[in-house]
């Protein structure tokens, strides 16, 4: 701060130069291995940051220097570090708003280090800047490859895996198709609409261009959910479409009959039953065929939405009873839970709300065990129901109220 008061500045530069005079002095003071390091800290989510493995690997730094940095680093009160359990491997890195800030802002300075010059192999022609985020981009595109189907896993990185993304885009990274693919089942999973929605949107255009038949129908499919579950019903259709023009010539069939399940809810959504059942005839016709038992049994869950929202709760009754049976036989705990979901409504329509109410539990006990949101919030609302028609107001409203929260924040 003495030196600041030296410095003669006008009132518009004021508050940048007071955080200059701040930070400037230790940044100055750092070694260009520790620079490095907190470059690295910087591409991190600030609300998460990063564990000790990514960091080094990210940042390429051997572990004995990362560790002598991370001291000086926290010295001068450049890093945060959270403590979860022992050992340096549980430990997560990151920076205080304001640092965060200024480091992004010292990347020129970063970038033009003489010593930092040689990052070698593919990325010899990079900046040093751009060397360091695009190993932090392969560093989660590789973590996601391996994590892909354990979404506690993922949940610990989630946040970066969706800066990541967002770097990625930035970049107009061709390669970023791939992994969005992967990350949207677990982002409809634990509700994650909106950062998922810009991705599947890039990824779509560079699929136009250079992907097989089978991966941009995935992709329609997968963007088209995502906005059913955002209400935008008429694009869904619109997406699905697109999905299913060319459906013969898609190699994965499994591929199509979700095609044409998913097409047929989102018609059964708009209240076109008719074409809801022709899309689910031609779903089940090709399960059959194949042999696909899983899409088989999807099919008949979906031919009992269509009887619920058509009013027909004996004919839903049937078709999820048959739905059952195949998620028992594949022991599919997902299917069974989204015939689970069904049946409570069907039990609301015919006034057994006891009933309603026990598959309504039923379903929030495994959603949340799943973490499911989504469904979280739809077991929350059919039971907040069951109750309401009970006469148990009071405990239906604060179901109802935590639903609503979890609509709110997923963006349902």
């Amino acid at each position: 701060l003495r030196n600041f008061k030296t410095k003669n500045t006008n009132d518009e530069d004021e508050n940048f130069a007071l955080f200059q005079a701040i930070y400037l002095p230790s940044w100055n003071r750092l070694s260009h291995p520790a620079r490095k390091l907190l470059f690295c800290v910087s591409l991190f989510s600030p609300n998460s940051g990063g564990d000790f493995e990514a960091l080094t690997a990210i940042s390429n730094i051997t572990v004995e220097v990362a560790q002598s940095c991370i001291r000086d680093l926290w010295r001068v009160s450049f890093l945060e570090i959270r403590q979860k359990q022992n050992g340096i491997e549980d430990k997560r890195y990151l920076l205080h708003t304001l640092t965060h800030y200024f480091v992004r802002s010292q990347q020129d300075v970063f970038a033009s280090s003489s010593s930092m010059a040689e990052e070698g192999g593919t990325h010899a022609t990079s900046s040093p800047a751009q060397a360091v985020m695009l190993h932090f981009t392969e560093y989660f595109s590789r973590y996601l490859q391996q994590h892909q189907h354990d979404y506690q896993e993922l949940d610990i990185e989630q946040e970066n895996l969706f800066e990541s993304l967002r770097y990625r885009i930035a970049q107009a990274d061709v390669s970023l198709m791939h992994d969005v693919i992967l990350l949207v089942p677990y982002a409809l999973t634990r509700g994650f609409y909106r950062q998922i929605k810009e991705a599947l949107e890039i990824a779509i255009q560079i699929a136009e261009i250079s992907a097989t038949v089978d991966e941009l129908a995935t992709l329609h499919l997968q963007l088209g959910t995502v906005l059913m579950k955002q209400g935008q019903i008429e694009n869904a259709v619109l997406l699905f479409s697109k999905g299913i023009e060319n459906y013969q010539k898609i190699q994965d069939q499994t591929l199509a009959c979700d095609l044409f399940c998913t097409l047929a809810e989102a018609e059964s959504e708009r209240g076109d039953f008719d074409i809801a059942n022709h899309y689910l005839k031609q779903s089940i016709e090709i399960a059959q065929r194949i042999q696909a038992q899983q899409q088989y049994g999807r099919a008949l869950l979906l031919q009992g939405r269509v009887a619920i929202f058509s009013s027909q709760p004996e004919l839903a009754k049937v078709y999820l009873s048959q739905a059952l049976t195949v998620a028992d036989a594949l022991q599919d705990e997902y299917l069974r839970a989204m015939v689970v979901r069904n049946l409570s409504t069907v039990a609301g329509m015919t006034s057994d709300f006891e009933m309603a109410e026990q598959y309504s539990r039923s379903l929030l006990e495994y959603a949340e065990q799943k973490r499911h949101r989504e469904l979280i919030g739809v077991a929350l609302r059919n039971l907040s129901g069951s109750l309401a028609m009970r006469g148990e107001i009071e405990q239906a409203e604060r179901y109802a109220r935590r639903g609503l929260e979890i609509a709110k924040e997923i963006g349902n």
